[in-house]
């Protein structure tokens, strides 16, 4: 008897598998995921030979991005209701950009420039497609937790691969090669400082990747706290403590400057309870580290004492640019000397996207990309005090606290020449722009269901 009806078992278990797979439909949340894995998983050095720094699998989905958005706002009807301000800024940014570059010919490029002004568009191009489908194409809050959460998984990958490569030098990237794409460089993803390993991740350097991990703890410490069951709530915290050891594995100032900023917004909207447990978890963090690799606490700790006192040649680097990048700005103050012109291999790295920005795209270009960072901040924050869902008030805080990380670190390095920091920048403008849309549905059907309530009653 018990084996006649195990046939009709599977039979009704191979149903519901057969119609879960016909009722799937490929949304923007399957796009961004692709996009994701592209970006994260596979080494950021990877490109496509014959296009070179260009051929970035990531950056060129990005741009397809772009072009479906397009293709969808044919539609009647799209792209029109609850448009954002996120768009309107990309679409700035993007003419100011375009401007420079033309602006830039017109003096005298030294060779590769032009080709450089030439990556700079494209990888603006996908930037603006990933977040934009993101921003537009996300119909429902669900769909965009489920996104947000693979963000968390694509963060803990990363991290994975960096905790391999500090404790058992152990550099997984290497064998993440597929066909018919090549490494453009040769910088490893294991590199030494003082005593340790200096790893990257899946990143091109050990700052882009302290400063990634940096922005994806408040999206993982939210998930973590808002989780529905025992067994979920464990293994989250367990991927929020992965994804924090980024910070000390890059051994790197940036990573502790991503992580209190980004744990200070985010703790803007606890109770004082919550605060002085967020507390009490990072000193035991900090004392299990200390205990688990002996040094390295002393050796983050020597990172700022020597900035302080002048013998870290890395700050006096940067700061010695001030008066040459001004005197250029001088020159050509409004677009400046092209987008993507300034290569390392010509001048120098400047080391703070501020700067470079300034003096690629002028002030123009920096009023338009500080508009960025400051749309994407406000937006989730407009969530944040209009919403009376205490879940979607945190979200929209952890949301904004990603960005200020981003826009508070950009000065410690050239963020918009690292494509993982900056594509996953895209993705959470895109993510706060569709909670500020979705925000402003619930609040407009709310009076139209109340008065089809009204008149149901009478």
């Amino acid at each position: 008897m018990a084996a006649s009806t195990i046939p009709a078992v599977d039979s009704k278990r191979s149903q519901r598998l057969s119609s879960g797979l016909l009722a799937w439909r490929p949304d923007a949340v399957s796009f961004v995921t692709v996009y994701l894995v592209l970006a994260f998983c596979l080494p950021a050095r990877l490109t496509i030979p014959a296009l070179g720094a260009a051929g970035r699998p990531a950056d060129l989905f990005g741009i397809v991005g772009l072009g479906w958005w397009f293709l969808y706002g044919l539609l009647p009807g799209a792209h029109r209701r609850g448009a954002s301000p996120l768009r309107f800024v990309l679409f700035v940014r993007l003419v100011i950009i375009m401007a420079s570059l033309v602006w830039g010919l017109q003096r005298d490029l030294a060779p590769g420039e032009a080709l450089g002004g030439d990556r700079y568009l494209l990888g603006t191009l996908s930037i603006m497609g990933i977040a934009l489908v993101a921003s537009d194409g996300i119909l429902t809050r669900a769909r965009l937790d489920d996104l947000l959460k693979r963000v968390t998984y694509a963060g803990g990958f990363i991290a994975s691969v960096a905790f391999l490569q500090f404790n058992l030098s152990f550099d997984l990237t290497r064998f993440l090669q597929l066909p018919g794409l090549s490494f453009n460089n040769d910088q490893y993803a294991i590199q030494s400082r003082f005593v340790f390993n200096r790893v990257a991740g899946t990143a091109n350097h050990a700052i882009e990747f302290a400063v990634v991990t940096g922005m994806m703890l408040p999206l993982a410490i939210h998930y973590a706290m808002h989780a529905t069951s025992r067994e979920e709530k464990q293994w989250r915290w367990i991927l929020v403590g992965l994804i924090a050891t980024g910070v000390p594995f890059s051994v790197s100032r940036a990573g502790v400057l991503a992580f209190a900023v980004g744990m200070l917004t985010l703790a803007m909207v606890w109770e004082q309870r919550t605060r002085i447990n967020a507390l009490w978890v990072s000193a035991l963090g900090v004392c299990v580290l200390f205990a688990a690799v002996p040094g390295i606490i002393g050796t983050i700790r020597g990172l700022f004492t020597r900035g302080a006192q002048g013998k870290d040649t890395s700050i006096t680097a940067r700061t010695d640019d001030y008066e040459i990048v001004f005197a250029l700005v001088q020159e050509r103050p409004w677009l400046g000397r092209g987008a993507g012109t300034w290569l390392v291999d010509i001048y120098f790295t400047l080391d703070n996207e501020i700067l470079g920005t300034l003096v690629q795209t002028g002030y123009l270009g920096l009023i338009a990309t500080v508009a960025m960072w400051v749309i994407g901040y406000a937006l989730p924050r407009d969530v944040r005090h209009r919403s009376n869902d205490p879940l979607t008030k945190h979200l929209a805080q952890a949301i904004a606290a990603v960005v200020m990380v981003s826009a508070v670190t950009t000065v410690t390095f050239d963020s918009f020449a690292f494509p993982i920091h900056t594509g996953f920048l895209a993705v959470v403008l895109g993510a706060g722009s569709c909670l500020w849309r979705l925000e402003r549905e619930r609040r407009g059907a709310e009076p139209a269901l109340a008065k089809t309530d009204e008149r149901t009653r009478s």
